[in-house]
């Protein structure tokens, strides 16, 4: 407004400068509920994640009881669990492209981070069918999608903008992943590399708050163990240079492989959205097929008593992958055993996925990386390149070099697979050959395993 200066003349003072303190009184007020909304939906998260992950680990295991009775049911089983999860897709459908994850992203850039509450439901229902029915698929995606879904419910509920409603968004997917792996540190760093692709500080406060409360809530109940914890004497730290070309050749194995991986998974969907069925039916055939996978490594293997390695989350393989006394006594036929289960890993994947099934993408990587890693580490041991060195240590950095090169983010991967061990052993070499894989996947194929389908979508 204008004022009379010193001299008589005439001034224009800012309309701005007058409510300086009510504007900061403002900015204050809604940052301050943001981050209690977040710290909210973190405590939610929690419970939602337990309710999610308990079920499938029961299911699961009941599934391998009742096959290691009749093997036949290997076969009927993931059907059954192929048919359930299709018809929920069919008669629950919600607009959009892609699933999980994937969905999440096409409703953060075309929708403004505008999610139905029927997609956390269904997403819920199906993966659990598909998982716990043997599967082969992970629950980290599923429950980032459940937990995008209940943040943008509770966003719309205090009606907040599209910009709160996305970060709002973000925490519900890092809280929930932050719960199921106890691993804040990658949970935050997922939703903010991989899905909203935004590290400012408005955005990455309030998604901290949200998985450090939901992974502090989480282990107050379940515990505070790393999911794949490893020996005491599994490693010093100590890293000398070396030891670096084979680091870098692990993480070129390691990006070749994500890359592989990923066309592999979007080959597979070609050739089943050419089969004319409806999507219960689809699915239900790509059920039997893994059926007949693991019936036929039943046979091979003359197992009755424990399930294929590739059927359901696989985690107590990768945990076995990360014990060094695995790793001796072995015979070079050990490195093909490694590299057929990852491979049996892959197409059991890519059939899941393919076929209509719904589920998680960071477990079977994390599989695949582990099989990689302890393979190529065993013939660096038996080769006498480093004596020292554990193919347990190639382990380890083949899972984060794996997730790094499918999902494009390296700062996910090297901290997921940190947190999920709570190893530092590992941490430079992991760092290098996280970096290089992702490299080489891009070369190799521009789209990670989450914006394949978006891209094929337009």
């Amino acid at each position: 407004m204008p004022q009379r200066g010193l001299a008589g003349v005439t001034v224009m003072r800012p309309e701005h400068s007058a409510p300086i303190l009510p504007r900061l009184r403002g900015r204050v007020g809604r940052r301050t509920r943001q981050l209690l909304l977040a710290a909210l939906l973190g405590s939610l998260m929690s419970g939602v994640a337990l309710a999610f992950i308990r079920p499938i680990e029961y299911g699961f295991t009941a599934f391998g009881q009742v096959a290691s009775r009749a093997s036949w049911l290997l076969v009927v089983v993931p059907a059954l669990g192929g048919l359930i999860s299709g018809w929920l897709y069919e008669v629950f459908r919600t607009p959009g492209e892609g699933k999980g994850v994937s969905r999440v992203m096409w409703s953060i850039y075309r929708k403004r981070g505008r999610l139905p509450a029927l997609e956390g439901v269904r997403t819920w229902l199906a993966s659990s069918a598909t998982i716990a029915t043997g599967g082969s698929a992970g629950p980290e995606g599923p429950i980032a999608a459940i937990g995008s879904v209940i943040g943008s419910q509770l966003a719309k509920l205090f009606r907040l903008p599209p910009r709160q409603m996305t970060t709002l968004l973000g925490c519900g997917a890092a809280a929930g992943i932050s719960s199921v792996f106890n691993t804040p540190i990658a949970g935050v760093f997922f939703v903010t590399e991989v899905m909203l692709r935004d590290l400012s500080s408005r955005t990455f406060a309030p998604i901290v708050v949200a998985a450090v409360v939901s992974t502090a809530i989480t282990q107050s109940v379940a515990g505070g163990h790393p999911l794949f914890p490893t020996p005491e004497d599994f490693g010093d730290g100590a890293f000398a240079w070396w030891e670096i070309p084979n680091y870098l050749l692990l993480g070129l194995l390691c990006g070749a492989g994500a890359a592989g991986f990923g066309a592999l998974i979007g080959f597979v969907g070609s050739r089943f959205r050419k089969v004319n069925v409806g999507t219960p039916v689809r699915a239900c055939l790509g059920g039997a097929i893994l059926g007949l996978l693991a019936f036929v490594w039943h046979l091979v293997a003359n197992d009755a008593a424990n399930l294929p390695p590739f059927l359901g989350k696989s985690y107590d393989q990768i945990k076995l992958l990360l014990e060094p006394l695995h790793y001796e006594d072995r015979t070079w036929q050990f490195v093909g055993l490694l590299l057929l289960v990852g491979v049996s890993k892959g197409v059991a994947t890519a059939v899941t996925f393919g076929s209509g099934g719904s589920g998680g993408l960071f477990a079977p990587s994390l599989f695949m990386g582990a099989a990689i890693g302890g393979a190529f580490g065993f013939l660096v041991d038996q080769a006498g390149w480093l004596p020292s060195a554990s193919p347990a240590h190639y382990a380890l950095v083949g899972m984060g070099a794996m997730v790094a090169g499918t999902t494009h983010a390296p700062l996910t991967a090297i901290f997921l697979a940190y947190e999920i061990t709570r190893s530092y052993s590992v941490m430079l070499p992991l760092m290098l050959a996280a970096v290089l894989a992702v490299a080489i996947a891009r070369a190799l194929r521009r789209d990670s395993v989450y914006t394949a389908s978006l891209s094929r979508a337009g």
